[in-house]
This record gives C-alpha cells, structure tokens and sequence, in this order.
C-alpha cells in the first residue's frame, strides 16, 4: 500500500477474500500493527457504501455466521430473511462502525505503548496518568464499537425465540473463544472442560490423519459430549442444514 498520499479502500479489500470469520475477528479486535491500522493512519479512505464483503465481515463479527445458524437449527428461509435485515443494518450504520473500529484502533495503539513504556520501567509519572487515561478510552471504544455489533446481531434475531437468541450468542461466545467444531459450543463448560474437550477432539484429528493411537480417556471424553442431546442435535442440524444456509446467507449478505 502506498504511504503518504490518500488511499481510498473498502475494508474486504485490505483483508482480502479468506480473512473472515474468527480470522477476521482475531485480525480486526485490538490489532495496531496491521495493514487496516497502517492504511488508516497514512490517510485512507473508507468508501461510505460498504462492498459484499464488508457487509460479509460485520455480520460474521456480530456473531452471525453460517454455521452457527445452522448448528442453532435456523432454516435456510428463515437466514435468507434474518441476514438481509443484519446487512440492512450494515448499509445503514456504515460510516459509524468503520468510525468506531478506526477509534479502536487508535485507543488499542496509544494503550500498547503506555504499557510498554511502564513495563520497561522508563515511563515518567505523566506517562503513567496517560495510561490509565488510556485504559479507559479504550474500553469506551470496544463498547462504542460493541455497541453497533450488537445492533446487526440484533437486527437479524428480533421476534426469535429468547432460547434460540440465547444458543446463538452463547455458540458464537464459545466459538471465538475456543475455536472448537459448531456443534460443541451450543453448550457452556467450565474451562477445564472446554481444555480436556479441544484435547480429545485434536487428539482424534491427529489420529484420523495419522493413524496414531488416540488415549482412551481422550475417546471417552469425546464420546460423552458427542452423547449430549444438544450436541448431538446441532450435529445433525449441520449436516442436513449448512450447505442450504450458507448459500442462503451468501445470498443475504451480496443483496440479491
């Protein structure tokens, strides 16, 4: 990307086709060293009408994402509908989301360097005041940017059920956080389940490519949550559901 001039670019297009998802959760969260960060801060310019793709990415980062929807038992109709009212909300509130992650950005940057500069020890008391000021104005701006994730989420899921809304947001919770197969994170576990879980399921892919012997606790543990109700539902859902819904949902995003 060309420095010192102004660039103008679409958030898809400095991600690039594959970055979505929790990769682009993970890329876009608090990250200052980052082709996004160093575009903003060399005079780029966000278009005001987003592409296919940035409509793709926030309503994948507001928790809506193909296979949470199927895991959760929505039909292909029901995200046909759900999703044009998340991408609606995008077009409407672009320019104030793009606003409130570049405000991010900037507040995840200036707090990365206060806390370096008081680890190192070199940080003057001023320095030190500035951190803690810092340390607010970003979690304002996680909540700013929060704030607007939370009204695609909602967009799409008024009138459902409170159990459906509540599995939805509690698999995308769990997903971002453990990174764990759909149909495992429409349930809550402690964390020493969750670790002893994305154990045996790594286990399990090492000896599916392996051939490897897997530990029989690890089996055991991998069957006991295959085995639970919800799990096993989700399972299902995703195997008869997801190509339906993921074309539904790319077709919801793009508009047509």
């Amino acid at each position: 990307m060309r420095t010192g001039a102004a660039t103008t670019i679409t958030i898809s297009a400095v991600l690039g086709a594959g970055a979505l998802g929790v990769t682009a959760w993970n890329f876009f969260a608090e990250t200052s060293h980052s082709e996004y960060a160093a575009g903003m801060s060399h005079g780029a310019t966000i278009l005001a009408s987003p592409s296919t793709g940035d409509v793709d990415l926030w309503v994948r980062r507001s928790g809506l994402t193909p296979k949470t929807l199927s895991a959760c038992g929505m039909s292909s109709g029901q995200v046909s509908a759900r999703i044009g009212d998340a991408r609606s909300q995008v077009v409407s509130r672009y320019g104030q989301i793009v606003e409130n992650q570049q405000s991010l950005d900037t507040a995840t940057a200036n707090a990365q360097r206060l806390r370096r500069l008081v680890a190192s020890g070199a940080a003057t008391e001023q320095d030190k005041t500035d951190l803690a000021t810092a340390e607010t104005t970003l979690t304002t701006a996680r909540a700013s940017l929060q704030t607007e994730l939370d009204a695609i989420f909602d967009a799409a899921t008024t009138g459902l059920a409170t159990d459906m809304i509540s599995k939805m947001r509690r698999s995308h919770t769990n997903r971002s956080r453990w990174g764990l197969p759909a149909q495992y994170c429409v349930i809550d576990r402690t964390d020493t389940q969750w670790v002893d879980l994305r154990d045996a399921v790594a286990g399990k892919q090492i000896k599916d490519r392996t051939g490897r012997t897997q530990d029989q606790a690890l089996i055991d543990a991998l069957a006991t949550a295959d085995a639970h109700s919800d799990v096993s539902t989700a399972k299902s859902n995703l195997d008869s559901t997801l190509s339906e819904v993921t074309s539904a949902f790319d077709t919801a995003v793009a508009g047509l």
